[in-house]
């Protein structure tokens, strides 16, 4: 598996000009001197700090695209569940969850320095937690 073989301006300075200064300059697990509210180019900056995570665990500048490549079976996993919570059998659940994992911005960007498939998967994790949340049971406290 190659990661990062994408030499164009584009995909080097779309977002790892936020990535990288992260992973040098940054304790990661200190968020004291890192806005995570603040927005890079219009996205959160949830998905530079998965790639400053990866370049500085590995040390490898080629690393950041591990976060996209590892969003392929995250998506399958979150978009079978949901499939699952709404009322879809094992099987329909499965080709779902493959259809989406597989679909061509998840394994283009896995080469990239984009970060759109990490936020659809922020959103997709985001919206399964919800509908989790809808059928605990609730505690009435009065």
């Amino acid at each position: 598996l190659t990661v990062g073989i994408d030499d164009s301006t584009d995909t080097y300075f779309y977002h790892l000009n936020i990535t990288i200064p992260l992973a040098l300059h940054h304790d990661l697990l200190n968020t004291h001197g890192y806005d995570l509210i603040g927005y890079s180019q219009g996205y959160p900056k949830f998905g530079e700090l998965l790639q400053a995570l990866w370049v500085k665990l590995t040390g490898q500048f080629w690393s950041y695209g591990l976060a996209s490549v590892w969003v392929i079976p995250a998506s399958y996993g979150t978009t079978y569940l949901l499939a699952r919570q709404v009322g879809l059998d094992k099987s329909a659940a499965d080709v779902v969850g493959l259809l989406y994992a597989f679909n061509p911005v998840n394994i283009t960007q896995a080469t990239t320095g984009y970060i759109d498939s990490i936020q659809s998967l922020y959103v997709l994790g985001c919206l399964l937690l919800m509908m989790k949340a809808t059928q605990l049971p609730r505690l009435a406290l009065f």
